[in-house]
């Protein structure tokens, strides 16, 4: 390999990565938002 060839592998290593871990935190993310959200509706749900 050359060593522009392995300079491309890394960067396209580095962003397919990054864009699976941006992917898992925003799923996560969402993921805590709807469980909230439940909650809240359950709690309102037994004050009415």
């Amino acid at each position: 390999m050359t060593g522009t060839s392995i300079l491309f592998f890394i960067i396209g290593a580095t962003v397919l990565w990054g864009g699976f871990v941006a992917s898992l935190t925003i799923l996560l993310r969402n993921e805590k938002k709807l469980e909230a959200d439940l909650r809240k509706d359950e709690n309102l749900e037994c004050d009415a």
